[in-house]
């Protein structure tokens, strides 16, 4: 995996990309190394600074050190940034510290950073205020060829890293993350989210890194490699969908790419999923009304992308006819701005939309989008749960799955018993 190679060396040049500090990535306390490469590496820089006789008396040594590395290594190699910044103030490390998975404290983590200085593996620049966060000062790292030289000597990759979270997040009504208490609705989710994410970290997920463009390399969180259901407003009954890993993060085209303990793999998606858990919701069936083989979001002289992203928004929360205009078109502007038109009327493509869907189209505008997303988690359940159990691993993308080509079939065929498993009325095809 080509890693140091001359376009990342032109590409993070402050003169071609005017990487200053505001195009930081800040320090991750709950990102460290992962596997046998944590252990080495560790034991490889505390004897440099025995052998250097340097004084290094700090509690943690090693998670210290983890973290430090990790992160250098993730936000300058693999997110191509010339500056890292990181707090050195005693007063923000207590809200790091009850925030962050690895025991960081203020003494350890300003040792260690400036231990790295002095052994030549970074530079230490005075921080400044960072105007996205509306907080500074922070200070600013920079790598040496040195540490280049560290990732070359243990062939670091992105599966030598990781960041730590938990398998269960539970948000509030405005978004807000709330404690999440172990009782009987949550511990089995924690113990089949704990083996599917136990199964993705013993396999070997190659991505294609060398393929990535600029621009989204440098956003991609390649320490995030596991899972976690994500449910919403204070209910196990609301949202629950799988998200984490750095790979739902790639388009289509760069997940074809992806190998599976060294084999080639397919993705295989459900077809207009959501318009069917609505026909679902109704006890009938969309192929009643949209015969298989027709595109159930297609419209006459409508971009079908539009017309999917329009149907999205009007289901989800916050999305009435009056704002839907609002809601939709920035979307669309971000997301495909090459077929955005200003002054597009997304009420109108719903209201055609309506008309070919007329047994679901009360729900459009009924911010059912969070009930929606616990029965697409609860599809999504049973597929990596059946497949988790015969160690096949599959990787979620919302409505669609990657494994092995050579699991291709036992894909096929679970996620179809999925929706009978489920008594979904409605089921999707399955493609390619």
């Amino acid at each position: 995996m080509p890693l140091l190679n001359q376009q990342k060396n032109s590409s993070i040049s402050e003169q071609n990309t005017h990487d200053f500090f505001q195009n930081s990535i800040e320090i991750n306390y709950s990102t460290g190394l992962y596997g046998d490469k944590d252990k080495q590496i560790s034991n490889y820089i505390i004897k440099e600074i025995q052998d250097n006789k340097l004084l290094f008396t700090v509690r943690n040594k090693k998670e210290n050190i983890s973290v430090l590395v990790a992160n250098l290594f993730k936000i300058h190699i693999l997110n191509w940034r010339t500056y890292s910044r990181t707090h050195m103030d005693a007063n923000e490390f207590t809200e790091i510290r009850s925030n962050s998975y690895f025991n960081i404290g203020y003494q350890g983590w300003a040792n260690t950073v400036r231990i790295f200085e002095k052994l030549g593996y970074l530079t230490i620049f005075p921080g400044g205020y960072f105007k996205a966060i509306k907080k500074g000062y922070l200070t600013k790292l920079k790598i040496s060829d040195k540490f280049e030289e560290l990732v070359k000597k243990f062939n670091l990759s992105y599966q030598d890293i990781l960041k730590r979270t938990p398998p269960i997040s539970l948000k509030d009504s405005k978004g807000k993350k709330i404690e999440v208490v172990n009782s009987k609705i949550t511990n089995p989710i924690y113990k089949k989210i704990e083996r599917y994410n136990s199964l993705i970290l013993s396999s070997d997920v190659e991505l294609p890194i060398d393929k990535i463009d600029y621009d989204r390399r440098r956003k991609i969180g390649f320490a995030n490699r596991t899972y976690a259901k994500c449910y919403l407003n204070r209910s196990y009954k609301l949202g629950g969908k799988y998200y984490g890993p750095c790979w739902q993060n790639l388009s289509k085209e760069l997940r074809g790419k992806i190998k599976i303990n060294g084999e080639e793999t397919v993705e295989l998606d459900f077809n207009a999923m959501h318009l069917h858990l609505l026909y679902c919701r109704v006890n009938k069936r969309l192929t009643d009304y949209i015969p298989e083989g027709i595109d159930a979001y297609q419209l006459p002289n409508r971009d079908r992308k539009i017309v999917k992203t329009s149907f999205t928004c009007c289901i989800n929360n916050n999305c009435n006819k009056d704002n839907v205009n609002n809601v939709v078109g920035p979307k669309v502007a971000k997301k495909y701005p090459e077929i955005f038109v200003k002054n597009t009327s997304y009420r109108d493509i719903l209201e055609e939309l309506g008309s070919y869907h007329p047994e679901v189209r009360q729900f459009f505008y009924a911010q059912i989008g969070n009930e929606i997303s616990n029965m697409e988690s609860k599809v999504s359940d049973y597929i990596i749960g059946k497949l988790t159990k015969k160690n096949i691993l599959v990787l979620n993308i919302h409505d669609s799955f990657i494994v092995s080509i050579a699991y291709k079939d036992i894909l096929l065929n679970t996620m179809t018993d999925s929706f009978k498993y489920l008594k979904y009325s409605s089921i999707p095809r399955v493609s390619q």
